[in-house]
């Protein structure tokens, strides 16, 4: 699955939040995956023996490879909160954290995976997910569905609509980041 430009409304516009998402998938199963940000010359792919790497100054006589570890812990105290899905109250600066809204799937993804951000609140296309997906799995990301209560590990169309979007929004972080979103959206519903 290709999303040729994922941000359009922000290229057709000279804004610099779009990228490139690859995603290929075997039996259902992530298997390969890529995210390519032009304007930061940035890359990261996932192999077949799910390794993955990040390419700064991709493409370049100045590239330079770094290959990201499972488990990989960030410091970072920002989490996208893509379109506001969650409409939570008070996310502005929860415990320190600090979420924002890049509006640009592939750019939040990429920030992901390399660590500059630590966690995601996401509704998208399968297309803007497909090259994340693999790289996520990869990494020891999880992708949980609030709604349904459930970790989404391949594909089923149950969780999408009829145009591939996902159904419900859900959350891609690390396990223990996962569980602490959960906590804090639910407490928030309930105030």
């Amino acid at each position: 699955m290709i999303d040729p430009l994922d941000g359009t409304l922000h290229y057709s516009q000279n804004i610099p939040f779009y990228g490139i998402s690859v995603g290929v998938f075997k039996n259902k199963e992530p298997y390969l995956g890529a995210i390519y940000l032009s304007v930061l010359e940035e890359l990261v792919f996932c192999d077949e023996h799910k390794q993955v790497f990040w390419r700064k100054k991709a493409f370049s006589n100045k590239e330079h490879e770094i290959l990201l570890q499972k488990d990989y812990t960030t410091t970072s105290k920002l989490i996208v909160d893509l379109q506001q899905h969650f409409e939570m109250d008070n996310t502005k600066n929860i415990k320190g954290y600090l979420f924002v809204d890049y509006l640009c799937s592939a750019l939040s993804y990429l920030l992901i995976a390399t660590g500059r951000i630590r966690s995601g609140m996401f509704k998208d296309w399968l297309w803007d997910m497909a090259g994340a997906w693999c790289i996520f799995d990869a990494l020891g990301y999880k992708q949980y569905d609030f709604t349904n209560k459930k970790y989404l590990t391949k594909l089923d169309l149950e969780d999408f609509t009829d145009d591939l979007k996902f159904k419900n929004a859900r959350v891609v972080g690390s396990q223990e980041e996962v569980e602490y979103l959960y906590k804090l959206i639910v407490r928030d519903k309930h105030k």
